[in-house]
């Protein structure tokens, strides 16, 4: 039994003898089109051709062109854009700014406080304006207030029915040479107060490293949140009733009894020891064991 059989319609030695070797016409034979209903794809290329040569990508659109994109973005960093911002010249650069002159962005950016602000602000003490020393007539007052680097202030016009206000005062001495009704020093610093008589009361009120001397008599002297405050008293004084409350390095210096060209220095004391009473509904206290002998 023969074979009887064609390639590509043609006998096969024909066909071959027809088509040189190694051509297209002698690779296989064309597969025939799938049938059926549908769209389809294109039917894929024979065997051993050669595939159909790449499309080249567009060209990206220039920057200014408006084309936008990822092209765009890579195109202006190439092109060394810097978004708008300025260059750092050397002399903005810290490693050039001298300390003693602050940088120019700082002046802008950083507000410097106020002098008085950097001290305590209206809770610091000392003079926190105009020096001011006049007679308050309806409140039969003297007041003195602001006065700095006065070591010679004295009042010497004020009277026995008149009170003397001493306030934000600093490193000044203040003489009054006359009786007053009373004494008030508030908020100072290092200030002296050189006083004769005072009917009412000597008062300290937020001060610290204030000096109280008494040439004349005083009956009571108040000591209310100073600290370093040393009190003079002389002979007549020596009955003067001392009150203190939140103070402390309080001194106080009087005549020595037994030479009268000597002082003794006494400090008042700051601590204090509290026992509850038996029975449990009152507390005793004393003084602390440091002030005593």
């Amino acid at each position: 039994m023969g074979l009887d059989w064609k390639v590509g319609g043609q006998d096969p030695v024909e066909y071959f003898a027809a088509a040189p070797l190694g051509s297209a016409a002698s690779a296989a034979p064309k597969a025939a089109p799938a049938k059926g209903k549908g769209k389809g794809g294109p039917a894929p290329p024979p065997a051993g051709s050669k595939p159909p040569p790449a499309q080249a990508p567009a060209a990206a659109a220039p920057a200014g062109a408006g084309g936008g994109g990822m092209s765009a973005i890579f195109d202006a960093i190439n092109k060394g854009s810097t978004g708008g911002l300025k260059k750092v010249t050397d002399d903005m650069k810290c490693k050039n700014i001298s300390k003693d002159v602050p940088a120019a962005v700082a002046k802008k950016t950083v507000a410097q406080p106020a002098a008085k602000a950097a001290g305590g602000g209206r809770f610091a003490k000392g003079p926190k304006g105009d020096p001011i020393k006049a007679l308050q007539e309806e409140q039969n007052t003297w007041i003195l207030q602001n006065i700095e680097g006065d070591n010679n202030c004295t009042l010497d016009s004020v009277e026995k029915h008149q009170c003397v206000r001493i306030t934000d005062c600093a490193n000044s001495t203040v003489r009054i040479d006359n009786r007053v009704k009373s004494i008030s020093v508030d908020n100072c610093l290092k200030v002296n107060i050189i006083m004769k008589d005072v009917i009412s009361v000597v008062e300290l009120v937020n001060s610290d490293r204030c000096k109280i001397q008494v040439t004349g008599k005083v009956n009571m002297l108040a000591v209310d949140k100073c600290d370093g405050v040393s009190l003079y008293l002389n002979k007549e004084s020596l009955e003067c009733e001392i009150v203190t409350s939140k103070s402390s390095e309080m001194n106080l210096t009087i005549p020595d009894p037994q030479d009268e060209t000597d002082t003794i220095e006494i400090p008042i004391p700051e601590q204090f020891v509290t026992k509850i009473k038996p029975g449990g509904k009152t507390c005793q206290t004393t003084v602390s064991s440091l002030y005593t002998d």
